[in-house]
């Protein structure tokens, strides 16, 4: 029996990773993606903010730690993973030096492991989620901006309207009509179409035949 408070997290992240970047959603299992579906509070309510970066958002301490685990478990590289292992037994190492002091001669590690338990929640054996404060800090603050980039996207035929040599920048697309406004990520020029002038384009990203068209219309 899953708790309600984990059923509304669950939407959350859910919500969260629907709008993730694709490459590092690509890395979660589908497993894992239909656990959170299957488990969630479909009817809760969410207040993700797409414009505001994940340290920026009030949510639940249940959502913060199972994105925290999600990063340790599938986000971070090698190194990372050895880090996180790292501090994992200092800390361990740490809490049980207190439990000595505090137990004075009592079975540490009986006691310790009563504390660890308190420590995680394991969720249809999918899913642990650490209650540790530090632990989810220390990784909390790797991925603080996870969400989509949200461009203003504008094909390289649209640039003919400029004349040979100008420089083309999201701010004059926005002044002459080209584009109605420019998203918090900036523009970012497409290849479709045929390019005739020979423009200098700033952008925020480009595709791969975006890139070509433009540098081969520059070369006539």
């Amino acid at each position: 029996m899953i708790d309600e408070i984990y059923k509304n997290s669950f939407k959350e992240v859910y919500d969260i990773l629907e709008n993730t970047e694709e490459d590092l959603l690509s890395k979660i299992p589908n497993s894992f993606m239909n656990f959170i579906k299957n488990n969630m509070n479909v009817d809760y309510k969410t207040s993700i903010n797409l414009n505001e970066t994940i340290d920026k958002q009030h949510l639940l301490k249940e959502t913060e730690a199972i994105l925290s685990l999600i990063y340790r478990s599938y986000w971070a590289t090698d190194e990372e993973k050895n880090e996180f292992a790292k501090k994992d037994n200092l800390e361990l190492i740490k809490e049980e030096e207190q439990k000595k002091e505090q137990y004075q001669g009592k079975d540490i590690y009986k006691v310790f492991e009563e504390r660890k338990n308190l420590n995680t929640i394991t969720v249809d054996n999918n899913l642990m989620v650490i209650e540790n404060e530090s632990f989810i800090k220390r990784i909390f603050r790797k991925f603080l901006n996870i969400f989509k980039k949200q461009y203003t996207e504008v094909n390289v035929e649209l640039l003919n309207r400029f004349e040979n040599g100008t420089e083309v920048t999201a701010e004059l697309l926005k002044s002459t009509g080209a584009i109605s406004k420019i998203e918090k990520d900036g523009v970012k020029i497409l290849g479709e179409g045929t390019l005739e002038k020979a423009v200098t384009v700033k952008a925020a990203k480009f595709t791969a035949s975006a890139q070509e068209k433009i540098e081969k219309a520059g070369l006539v």
